[in-house]
């Protein structure tokens, strides 16, 4: 095997700091997470033109847990539980989302396996002129 002279052994230790930043750049930029169920599903409200949507706020405090306030639905008799024939469900994920800039399109999104499929529960708190109104919640089929 050849011996590298001292030039071509100073050019590779040049390009050993150029190689550890590529790799850098690549594990921080290249490797961002694609889009899950909840990402979807947060393009699709941005698009919702709902102009209004019944429902019974959940009564339960502003320190309450997504998984107390996920806990209620089944004894509210919400059409948009029962209607889907949810008999049983598990928490897969919980985390802040949001369809767009504004204090309404901020929630809490509860990711759900259900005995009905998949389904997403947005939560978010409701105050009315600085009143408790209770939680605003929606449910969604991950599609």
């Amino acid at each position: 095997m050849a011996q590298l002279s001292t030039l071509g052994r100073l050019a590779i230790l040049d390009m050993k700091p150029v190689f550890l930043i590529l790799a850098v750049a690549a594990g921080l930029f290249g490797c961002s997470r694609s889009p899950d169920a909840i990402d979807r599903l947060m393009i699709e409200v941005s698009h919702e033109v709902v102009a209004s949507y019944m429902f019974q706020p959940i009564d339960l405090p502003a320190t309450a847990s997504p998984a107390q306030l996920v806990a209620t639905l089944p004894n509210k008799y919400d059409i948009y539980w029962t209607g889907r024939k949810i008999t049983s469900y598990k928490i897969v994920l919980t985390r802040a989302a949001q369809s767009g800039p504004n204090e309404v399109e901020r929630y809490t999104a509860v990711l759900l396996d259900t005995n009905a499929g998949q389904k997403i529960v947005l939560l978010r708190p409701m105050t009315t002129s600085g009143k408790w109104d209770g939680w605003y919640y929606k449910i969604y089929d991950v599609k």
